[in-house]
């Protein structure tokens, strides 16, 4: 995918533009997935009587996913008394 710099680019965002630029460039074709094998999926996915209600699609995204998921659940734990501190008697 290209992105380019709309007209009026606010100059204070700039550096962060290209840095996410040079890192889309940089990921740009790296990836594991395969575009066809992609749209058979969604396909399949459009005919299904009940498809997922979320789709993931590729082994890095699953593991991306996982992680993030494993962090989220680290972090209720963490806080999980302070939470739940909260309730009360009614």
């Amino acid at each position: 995918m290209r992105y380019s710099a709309a007209a009026g680019t606010i100059e204070d965002y700039a550096d962060g533009w290209a840095q996410f630029l040079a890192g889309h460039e940089a990921l740009n074709h790296t990836q594991n997935g395969d575009p066809a094998k992609l749209a058979e999926l969604l396909v399949a996915v459009s005919r299904m009587e009940q498809p997922p209600q979320s789709l993931l699609a590729g082994s890095e995204t699953v593991a991306k996913y996982e992680a993030l998921l494993q962090e989220k659940l680290q972090n209720l734990h963490r806080w999980r008394e302070l939470t739940e501190s909260t309730d009360g008697q009614w």
